[in-house]
């Protein structure tokens, strides 16, 4: 890959930017101060599948409550599991290009993947602290799908197209996250809570890394039909990282006396009523869209 000086020029802000406009999680993050229960009921109906389903009559308030810190664990959990598994796929890109600006950035990212991870796992146990009496998230199973999925994406043969492949992937996730950042503002407009703190922070990183993604995938310059082939194989990651979630959730309202299985919430899928849900089914429909051709 050869970068011209606009591409070189960006690759300086977003190394300057990751200097500038990043954070650390001991320090930024208020780790003492808390979600009030009228802003995690905020959340239940901003984030749920349930609100005018034939579900939402066995929900009272607590279980509206707790079942949101379980689907704001659930899509940390998530995360923080991707992102820790990505970390040699980040890697890769080192042997790519030796181009300093490039090599520095890729440095970043990495070191913010990092912070990451251990952002969201701090987080998920604060926020089953909260529950005393109800079990914790099931862990085992989201992070073996996640450590297999990058077991199985090194094997892809050609490091231009794994790249590509790896990369429509991230794109998906940080986009995720971006919106979950972006529904947790608007319906918990206090600053000091907890949960719209934590994706305001990491949504900090995560606009830096979709304008490096986008770089990226254009300077591997795969022919159109690779490009539509990456972009069809990352579809079932992404329908699998999406039903690992839902998996979880149905798994918490069951906890909470609810009887939802997997099959109710993707039937629910279909047509969402909150804004989370509805951008979440937007992207997928993206990833799966057949790429028009360069002319």
């Amino acid at each position: 890959m050869i970068f011209t000086d606009a591409e070189r020029a960006l690759l300086a802000r977003l190394n300057a930017a990751s200097i500038e406009r990043s954070f650390v999680p001991a320090r930024d993050l208020a780790w003492a101060g808390g979600t009030t229960r009228d802003e995690w009921l905020a959340l239940y109906r901003a984030w749920s599948l349930f609100p005018g389903s034939r579900f939402e009559p066995a929900f009272d308030d607590d279980a509206r409550a707790n079942f949101a810190r379980y689907q704001q664990a659930t899509l940390m959990l998530t995360t923080a599991m991707l992102e820790r598994y990505a970390l040699p796929m980040l890697e890769d890109l080192l042997r790519m290009n030796q181009d300093p600006e490039f090599v520095e950035y890729v440095g970043h990212f990495i070191k913010e993947e990092t912070y990451h991870y251990v952002m969201f796992v701090r987080a998920v146990a604060k926020i089953e602290a909260e529950m005393p009496g109800l079990p914790p998230l099931p862990q085992a199973r989201t992070e073996r799908l996640l450590r297999r999925t990058f077991r199985l994406l090194r094997l892809v043969p050609g490091l231009r197209f794994r790249t590509a492949l790896s990369f429509t992937m991230f794109q998906f996730a940080e986009q995720v996250s971006v919106h979950a950042h972006g529904v947790a503002k608007d319906v918990v407009p206090r600053r000091e809570s907890f949960v719209p703190q934590v994706w305001a922070l990491h949504a900090l990183d995560e606009g830096r890394h979709l304008q490096f993604d986008r770089l990226l995938l254009d300077k591997l310059a795969l022919s159109p039909a690779l490009r539509t082939v990456a972009r069809f194989v990352a579809v079932p990651f992404c329908a699998m990282a999406t039903l690992a979630v839902h998996r979880n959730e149905a798994w918490a309202a069951r906890q909470l006396g609810v009887g939802v299985r997997l099959w109710d919430l993707l039937r629910l899928l279909r047509a969402p009523v909150s804004p989370f849900k509805q951008r979440v089914v937007a992207l997928m429909r993206e990833v799966a869209r057949r790429p028009r051709p360069v002319q």
